[in-house]
């Protein structure tokens, strides 16, 4: 970490563009920075009219060839697995564990909404 706490900013490393990757090829990984459920009807309803706009993202899981982790996208992953869709918009990344983890936390504080002063 940096000084005054803040985590340096890494590229992604892409091992490819975005792509669409079967639903059921995706694991939802077991060190997601959320608990519990979260509303995804809003997401939902937007997928029935649009489709993605942010692909999620992912990482191929070690020691084979077709299987993903879902790094970041939790919410559009689940809503459109409970819409039913076959495919979802993903881009999949090289990233270890801490990249993982520092991914996770890049996309909880890009959704916070802003401090007001």
């Amino acid at each position: 970490m940096r000084p005054g706490g803040r985590l340096p900013v890494m590229p992604i490393a892409p091992i490819s563009g975005s792509r669409q990757l079967p639903i059921r090829a995706i694991q939802e990984g077991l060190n997601l920075w959320r608990d519990g459920e979260y509303d995804t009807k809003d997401l939902q309803e937007s997928l029935k009219r649009a489709p993605l706009l942010h692909p999620v993202v992912v990482r191929q899981v070690p020691g084979t060839r077709s299987k993903y982790e879902l790094v970041s996208g939790f919410r559009r992953f689940r809503a459109a697995k409970a819409l039913g869709h076959s495919h979802i918009e993903a881009r999949v990344v090289a990233a270890d564990e801490l990249r993982r983890e520092q991914l996770q936390i890049e996309e909880n504080i890009r959704r916070q909404p802003p401090v007001s002063a």
